[in-house]
């Protein structure tokens, strides 16, 4: 008897089908824990590289207004700073648009389609700091307790 077993081992080549399905379903359990962590690692480096992107404009930016006195009228401008126009976590090209009392707002779209200002735009939602120039007057009155 046991000498049949063994050959009937033997003959036995393969894995059953019950083997395979277990095998599917452990990759497929795996896979549907692994994707959505990946997706949000992949959210987080598009709009790492959004930030990056806009301070490298910004820096191209500051050395064209270093070497001319004033602010570039267009994108266009920048092409001997930057080799290309990067783009935002949408995949469309950043924004820029000077602003006529001088400086510029230079913006991209975050992996949320919420709109990221440079640093060094005159327009600013948090990711940095605007600037800007004036003057003004003004009158007050004010009481003072005895």
């Amino acid at each position: 008897m046991l000498i049949q077993l063994r050959k009937r081992m033997k003959n036995q080549k393969g894995f059953t089908l019950v083997e395979l399905m277990v095998v599917i379903a452990i990759i497929g359990v795996l896979a549907a824990i692994a994707i959505p962590k990946l997706t949000s690692s992949t959210n987080a480096a598009k709009d790492a590289k959004l930030t990056a992107d806009l301070r490298t404009v910004d820096g191209a930016i500051m050395m064209y207004y270093a070497n001319k006195q004033a602010y570039p009228t267009a994108s266009t401008d920048l092409s001997d700073y930057i080799k290309e126009w990067p783009k935002d976590a949408t995949g469309t090209a950043l924004t820029y648009a000077p602003v006529t009392a001088g400086g510029y707002n230079l913006s991209g779209k975050n992996s949320a389609n919420t709109v990221i200002y440079s640093p060094g735009s005159n327009t600013s939602n948090g990711t940095g700091t605007g600037t800007g120039t004036g003057t003004g007057t003004g009158t007050g009155t004010g009481t003072s307790g005895s």
